[in-house]
This record gives structure tokens, C-alpha cells and sequence, in this order.
């Protein structure tokens, strides 16, 4: 978990040219540490309503996968919180607070972020078992990143 809460927050606040809020950061680490459970029930990143939601009730829990254009948030909510499984950024639906990330090249983003673990040709993992965040790239650009959570 730690792994991943380090890769998002030097994801999100630390880039030279793009310098996020504290609250940006905070909403990151909170996301992580709290075991993934939204602060304040909020989707981080992904503000404003859904295009779509699909939704799923189940005995004391709702699922859903919300769509933001090509992104996808998918969620589950219990005992009065909103618990992050899964957030899929493409490149072609990118929330602004991500937008320099997905402006570096492939040589930039291994520079600052070290290669993790090849997976396929253009894609990497980085993770300590608990959570994970997978890049992959297509013409030397990042095209998709996915992070995703396991609950204990």
C-alpha cells in the first residue's frame, strides 16, 4: 500500500509544471491510507456527474461503474462509505488533474517514476500486493493508467 500511495502522490502534486492543490494530494493519500474508502464519498479526480452509471444493490452494498466519457470509476458502498475498487483513465478522457502526467513521454515518465514491472510490450506495474497502478503506453504515450484496490 505504501508503494502505491507514494506513486500517486508523486503522480498528482510533485510534477515541475503542474502543481496540484494540498487538497488534490490530501484526497490521494486519503484515498490510499483510509484503505481506499473516499473521503467525504467523493470520486477523486472525476468531479461533476457520470455519463453513465450502471448500478447493482446487494443485501447492505451497491456496486457501480460509473463512466466519465472513456474513464471508468468502479465503486462499492456500505455501512455509509464509498470504497475505490478500480479507476481506469484513458488517454482520450483525462481529468485535469491528471492531464501532465498523461503529457509525458514514455522516456519521461520511466525517468521520474522508475520502469516497474514490465507486464507487456508498453505496459508497467507498480504495487505492493494491497493496491496497484498500471501503465501502458502505445507510440511512446501514456494511453491508459488503471489503478485498482483489494480490500482485506
Amino acid at each position: 500500500m505504501i508503494t502505491c500511495a507514494i506513486v500517486l502522490l508523486t503522480l498528482v502534486p510533485s510534477l515541475g509544471f503542474a502543481r496540484s492543490t494540498d487538497q488534490q494530494a490530501n484526497a490521494a493519500y486519503e484515498l490510499v491510507s483510509s484503505g481506499c474508502i473516499a473521503a467525504n464519498n467523493e470520486i477523486p479526480f472525476f468531479k461533476g456527474p457520470p455519463n453513465s452509471v450502471a448500478r447493482i444493490d446487494a443485501r447492505e452494498s451497491v456496486k457501480e461503474k460509473r463512466r466519465y466519457n472513456n474513464s471508468e470509476v468502479s465503486t462499492l458502498f456500505g455501512y455509509g462509505k464509498l470504497f475505490i475498487e478500480q479507476l481506469i483513465v484513458s488517454a482520450d478522457s483525462v481529468p485535469d488533474e491528471l492531464k501532465p502526467i498523461f503529457a509525458l513521454s514514455l522516456f519521461e515518465f520511466l525517468s521520474r517514476y522508475g520502469v516497474g514491472e514490465r507486464r507487456e510490450v508498453g505496459e508497467y506495474y507498480y504495487g505492493d500486493g494491497l493496491a496497484g497502478l498500471t501503465v501502458r503506453f502505445d507510440r511512446k504515450r501514456l494511453s491508459e493508467l488503471k489503478w485498482t484496490c483489494e480490500r482485506d
